[in-house]
This record gives C-alpha cells, structure tokens and sequence, in this order.
C-alpha cells in the first residue's frame, strides 16, 4: 500500500468516526456536545426553582437524587409531597421527547402552583394531582407548546386524576393534553372538581381515561369561559354532571371523537334553580335520575337528544318554567328511554308551574308514563299549564297528556299520539 492510499484510508477512518460520534444534542442542556451527531441521551439539566424554599425534594440536601437545583439534575425531575409555597414548573428542555418531570403518588398543592407552556409531565402508576381548597392550578400553555400530562404508557386509565377542591379562579387548563387517567373513590373523571370547585378550561384535549374525562362531582361546580375543548376515548362518557342546569356552561364549539363506550354527556339528575339554555352539543344527554326544577326558566335548544334511564324524569315546581324549543326536521328535539322500543321506559314530565313560558314545540316524546298519581307521559298536576304545538307523545304506558285540570292544556296545532295503552288523553 502506497503512501496516498494510507493517507485516504486514515481520512475515511476519521471522518466515519467523526460521523458516529454520540453525545448530549439538546442546547437547552448543562453537557450539550456541538460536535455531538447522535444524541445518546446523556443530557442532564440545569435546575427549575433555585429560590424556591419550600421545594418539597429539600434543594438545600446536596445528596438528594431530586434536587431541582442541582446543575447535574438527570430528568425527569420527581413532583411529590405537599406544595405550600408559591412555585412556577418551568419548561426546562424545548426538546418534545424530553419527559421533565413525574409523579409516581399524591402531589398535592396547597398554595398558588404555575406550569409554563412546553412542560411535560408523565403519570406513573399511582398518580394523582389534588387542588386543595387553598391552592390553585393555572396550566397554561399556548396553542404552539402545549402541556402534556400523560401516562407512562399510553392505555386508558393507567394513572389517577387531576381533582380540584379550590375555588379560586387561577384555576385553569388552557391548550393541554392530558391522557390516560381514571376514576378513583369520589372521584369519578379523570379531571373532577369536588365541592365549589371551578376550573377555567380551553383549546385542551381530554383522551383515554378509565371512565369519564371531566366529572363535576356537586352541583356547585363551575366551568366559566369553558370552549374549545376535544373529548375522546373514555370507559364510560367524556363528560359528567350533576344536573342539567350545569349544562349552562357548554357550548357548540368543544366537540367529541367516536371512541368512548358511550357517546353522550352523563347528567346525574340531581334538583337545580338556575335559568339555563341547554346546548345542542350533537352528543346526547344521558339523564341518570329524577329530578325537579325549582326556579328559573329552562330552555332545550332545538337538536337536543335527551336520552333517559329507566329512573328518569323531572317535575317543573311552582316557581319555574320549561321550553322545548324544537324546530322542524333536523331541528326536532327527541326525548326518548334508553331502550327506544320499550313501552313505558322511563318516568315522566310533570309541571306544576301555572307560567305561560311552559311551551313545548316540534319535540318527540316517546317511552315514558312510569310515574305513580301521575297517569300520563306529560302531566300537569295541580295549577301547571302547557302549551304544545308539533308535538308527538308515543309508547306510554299511559296517555300521553293529563291534566287536573284540563283548561288549562292548550293543544294547538299539528300534535300527535301512538301507541300509547291509554290513548291521547287531551291530544284528541
């Protein structure tokens, strides 16, 4: 071998070399390697919360394998214990693959916490985030980084919940994705509030929970400037409430993927007193129990489909009102049992209230006529008045309309009746 071709084979062996080399590639990172071509996942990270005292992996403990401050930090950074101080949860890689942080048990907080947009946060068997009634949780990201919350395998309820107990109005999920969360005791959603809790949420996707994805577990929950949000692929429904006067905070522009066991916003049917416009949100209601409205008019949109179990009904008490306020053809509105061919299915609706505002029109009402003393799918009982036009009352185990007193049933124009056992009742 010539000299020239000795020259040109230690070349090549250099440049193959030079080719492979393996190293930190993350700029972001304490040990990034600029001749690196490879990155070989040896990045470590320069800390979140140097001033932060009250850290609960102790920043003050050089031994400690989780101090945030450590410029040696390996990620993820452990996110447990009970945070009683202010804290912000930087983004500290802008590396998508780069999991910062973790939780393996109960990260409580207790105080005003903060997640900058980009951060991810990977649930560990175990996980749960709980928002004391001090605390609050404002995670924020942007529409171009989101923050993610997810399991450390992508399968539907692998980790805990996210459950809020605070009130305070910091409490926010705006452009994150949290996945693969699930129901624990008293805790039904994989994001739930629990007693007064509200909770800002928008431009967020909710996936693969174990049962529900968003739970309001008391009637005094809020969701204000709700909008925007994605729900899909959950065990039992995207979302749970406890009334249908809780329905006041949705509107048309969240929407649902095809994957969830039950395709539809699971009302538990407990007593409410506000006004309320219920949304037509395409997904149907799901109505779990009886209940009545005690105040306030409520009005069904036109498209609503109301879906009702075997214990469904509701009574409109002296003070309140009801519109059905259907439209012809797509916009009909359909009530109807669960088991649409079952005779007498569920309860039925009862109004006591005497308001002129109790008008049902274009709405089909189909399987009811369960209720005792109550001897028709749609009854007024004592001074309750209905107006009703383009209506149909069908597969009661009753008639279909009774009234103590039947002055004051206005049938107008365009009702019908079928295969009810005991007829029309005031629908001729």
């Amino acid at each position: 071998m010539n000299f020239k071709q000795l020259l040109l084979l230690s070349l090549s062996i250099i440049l193959m070399m030079s080719c492979k080399r393996e190293g930190c590639t993350d700029q972001t990172a304490v040990n990034y390697d600029k001749k690196a071509k490879n990155d070989n996942g040896s990045c470590v990270y320069s800390g979140v919360n140097p001033n932060n005292p009250n850290d609960p992996n102790n920043p003050n403990d050089p031994n400690n394998p989780n101090d945030p401050n450590d410029p040696n930090q390996t990620l993820p950074i452990r996110l447990t214990g009970t945070e009683s101080g202010s804290r912000t949860i930087t983004n500290i890689s802008t590396n998508p693959n780069v999991v910062e942080y973790y939780i393996d048990n109960t990260w409580k907080i207790d105080a005003a916490i903060t997640i900058e947009p980009g951060v991810r946060i990977e649930m560990r068997p175990g996980a749960h985030i709980e928002v004391k009634a001090n605390g609050s949780l404002n995670a924020t990201g942007t529409a171009s980084n989101k923050i993610d919350i997810f399991g450390a395998q992508d399968q539907r309820g692998y980790w805990g919940t996210i459950t809020f107990y605070s009130n305070d109005p910091n409490n926010k999920l705006i452009h994150c994705n949290i996945s693969n969360g699930k129901d624990a005791y008293q805790t039904p959603g994989m994001v739930t509030l629990h007693g007064g809790a509200q909770l800002i949420m928008q431009n967020s996707t909710l996936k693969k929970g174990g049962k529900y994805g968003l739970s309001l577990y008391h009637a005094d929950n809020k969701l204000p400037d709700f909008h925007s949000n994605y729900f899909d692929d959950f065990g039992e429904s995207p979302i749970k409430m406890k009334n249908l006067g809780q329905t006041r905070y949705l509107d048309g522009t969240t929407q649902f993927g095809s994957s969830s066991e039950y395709n539809r916003i699971y009302i538990d049917g407990a007593n409410y007193s506000n006004p309320v416009t219920v949304p037509n949100m395409i997904t149907p209601y799901y109505i779990a129990g009886d209940f009545n409205i005690t105040d306030g008019h409520t009005k069904i949109e036109s498209g609503v489909e109301m879906i009702m179990s075997p214990a469904a009904g509701f009574t409109v008490s002296p003070n309140a009102s009801i519109e059905f306020a259907g439209l012809p053809g797509a916009g009909k509105i359909k009530v109807r049992g669960h088991q649409a061919t079952q005779q007498g299915y569920w309860v039925n609706i009862v109004i006591e209230s005497n308001s002129p505002n109790n008008i049902f029109t274009n709405t089909d009402f189909s399987n009811a006529s369960r209720r005792y003393q109550a001897d028709a799918s749609i009854y007024l009982r004592g001074s309750g008045v209905l107006k009703m036009d383009y209506c149909s009352v069908t597969l009661g185990s009753k008639v279909a309309v009774a009234a103590a007193n039947p002055s004051n049933f206005t049938n107008g124009v365009g009702n019908t009746e079928n295969d009810n056992v005991g007829g029309g009742g005031l629908i001729p």
